[in-house]
């Protein structure tokens, strides 16, 4: 790693230029130069990819705050527990370790409650040489991570010369800017990737603040003093008042050079940071939760495996090494966070999977709620030790899939997490592999990796195309829908009208009841597909009711309706009256932008560093997972 930093310090300090974009801020009379690369840059880029792939936080919030809206049971309708008829990536996983395989039967409310609300989403899979046609293993791993510019990613050899004990790496794949070694890729005895698992790490605690000193709260009947820290901040320019936020402090503008300095207060307890002075979600958290009612003044911590030390890179940098299955989990052993659905193949035909990762023991509760701090009863008690994590080495299906779905079944002994991804993207990764009639070869992969084909789709159209519509260009227009085969390329006339049906049938459905809660809406991924699909089996449930015509009870069939008129009248609209020039790639557009001027508003020069918007395929839940989401009112 030092050497690493030394590399990156020595362009630093013989090149003159380091890009466009700093040219263009030097235009403003500022210097800019980055400070020297330290180990712990690197170090830390791990804790901004957990943060990044973490979703545990929000979730708690979002839950609680819409089971104060529109309590427990409605809360599980929009987000249900994973289906029993999407796949398990390992329904009878090793675990290396003889222990009863039964979870507790008391089922707390936490239980009740689950469901993600993020709709990004990676795909893995490894299929044996029983099944290729060359009879050795394929490999295929595709990130979604988000796009942008510069790529998260970038493709990357390291190579010794002589492959020695000294200098053991001759390594392919890829990596991150700011990491030595390769993450995802391939060495010469073993290939391996990477998926989300996104277990249920992180845990807020309600603490319960002193009134006479904001810097202390209660920890078994006791007032403790938190550590704190300013943290001093430098800012170009003045900041703007915030209306919202008329508290904030705006910190101290000096005119001589421009600058901004803001002291930023970290309180940080037991458990972790007090989060309330900068997420607005935790602030706006007040009343019960999780049957306690919040005292006053209150903060919540967070509590994560991330702000914890770890040795994340030494792993992939063993890993970078491995030549067998078991250097290959060895190395998996200091892999802390974020945790991850590690597929594997090696030159002898052999395929496998390891989860590592810290996902704490609790006490009591599943962590999907804030839980009262100033006690002991819901407490960390440790980790799964890695011998305890689940692990399948040449499994008899002769293929391994992830798509960031459960794991494993409810049998499992350890709680890793409720929130898994619906598993859509699973369930079509699995019903391609096992639905060839022959060898799978490298081409057939490329296109699985391709597929866009909407398993949601399918369970939504029987129920629009059992409907009538008086007005022939409806009647029209949903024959037109009929003959989709499902697939969203950019080029499909009926993906664009369904998505707007879709958009439109998620609105219809929730967002009346959720009036005045706009971060609640669900956005039209997994989790709100397989709501719908529950939905769609009970006509009368009251969320079909749109709450704000109170003369009239609205049920499945009134919604559908309306959600197809308002979704061909709104293709008509963006597209034209010719259904002939209707195409997903029109409405389902990619943008690449710069991560330091691609928002700055200024119209050449976001053109000159964003790249697009191009024409995009695939969509929510896909196994070509482009994402989108909705927007709100108070979307530009």
């Amino acid at each position: 790693m030092q050497a690493y930093a030394d590399g990156v310090n020595a362009y630093l300090s013989t090149h003159d230029d380091l890009g466009l974009e700093f040219t263009v801020l030097g235009l403003t009379g500022a210097r800019f130069k980055p400070e020297p690369w330290t180990i712990v840059n690197t170090l830390t880029w791990a804790k901004a990819m957990a943060w990044d792939l973490g979703s545990n936080m929000e979730s708690e919030l979002n839950r609680a705050a819409m089971i104060q809206k529109v309590g427990v049971d409605a809360t599980l309708e929009v987000n249900p527990l994973y289906p029993a008829d999407h796949p398990i990536i390992l329904p009878k996983p090793a675990l290396g370790f003889d222990a009863p395989r039964t979870r507790a039967a008391a089922r707390t409310l936490d239980d009740l409650t689950a469901g993600g609300f993020d709709d990004l989403g990676s795909n893995n899979w490894v299929i044996g040489g029983s099944r290729t046609d060359t009879g050795k293993p394929y490999l295929a791993n595709d990130p979604h991570l988000g796009i942008q510019m510069p790529s998260i990613w970038y493709e990357v050899g390291l190579h010794c010369e002589t492959v020695t004990p000294d200098c053991p790496y001759d390594v392919t794949g890829f990596s991150f800017a700011s990491a030595p070694g390769v993450i995802i890729g391939h060495n010469q005895r073993i290939a391996w990737g990477f998926t989300n698992v996104d277990p249920d790490v992180q845990d807020l605690y309600v603490e319960n603040i002193n009134p006479d000193n904001p810097n202390q709260y209660e920890v078994n009947g006791n007032w403790v003093d938190a550590q704190v820290i300013d943290e001093v901040i430098r800012i170009k320019g003045k900041i703007d008042p915030d209306p919202q936020h008329p508290e904030r402090d705006l910190g101290t503008y000096d005119p001589n050079t421009a600058m901004t300095t803001l002291t930023l207060r970290v309180r940080i307890t037991r458990h972790g940071p007090i989060i309330n002075d900068v997420d607005d979600s935790a602030a706006k958290l007040s009343g019960s939760v999780n049957g306690v009612n919040m005292p006053t003044p209150s903060g919540l911590a967070l509590r994560w495996t991330a702000l914890e030390p770890s040795r994340t890179f030494a792993a992939i940098l063993l890993l970078d090494k491995a030549r067998n299955f078991d250097e290959f989990r060895d190395a998996l052993r200091e892999f802390d966070v974020p945790s991850q659905n590690v597929i594997y193949a090696d030159l002898d035909g052999n395929i496998g999977y390891q989860m590592p990762g810290k996902v704490p023991l609790r006490a009591k509760g599943d962590g999907l709620l804030p839980a009262p701090g100033w006690g002991d009863e819901y407490e960390w008690l440790g980790y799964i030790p890695f011998d305890e994590l689940p692990y399948s080495y040449n499994p008899p299906q002769g293929y391994i899939a992830t798509a960031n779905n459960a794991v494993v079944g409810p049998d499992y002994p350890h709680p890793i997490t409720l929130e898994w991804d619906a598993g859509y993207r699973a369930q079509r990764i699995v019903n391609m592999i096992e639905g060839v009639d022959g060898k799978i070869t490298k081409d057939y992969v490329a296109q699985m990796q391709g597929d866009a084909l909407n398993l949601s789709a399918q369970e939504v159209m029987p129920h629009l195309a059992a409907l009538s519509f008086d007005d022939p260009k409806l009647a029209g227009g949903l024959s037109y829908l009929k003959s989709w085969d499902f697939q969203q390329k950019t080029d499909s006339g009926p993906a664009a009208l369904y998505n707007l049906f879709w958009a439109h049938l998620v609105a219809d459905t929730f967002y009346d009841e959720l009036a005045g809660a706009e971060d609640l809406w669900p956005d039209p991924g997994d989790q709100t597909m397989l709501a719908v699909r529950n939905l769609l089996g009970q006509p009368d449930n009251h969320w079909w009711d749109n709450v704000t015509t109170p003369d009239r009870k609205e049920k499945r069939d009134d919604i559908l309706r309306q959600a197809f008129s308002e979704a061909y009248a709104e293709a008509e609209q963006r597209m034209g009256t010719n259904n002939a020039s209707w195409e997903w790639g029109k409405l389902h557009l990619a943008t690449f932008r710069n991560q330091t001027l691609g928002r700055s508003g200024v119209e050449p020069i976001e053109a000159l560093f964003n790249r697009g918007p191009f024409s995009a395929p695939g969509g929510a839940a896909l196994v070509d997972n482009t994402g989108w989401r909705i927007a709100r009112p108070s979307d530009d």
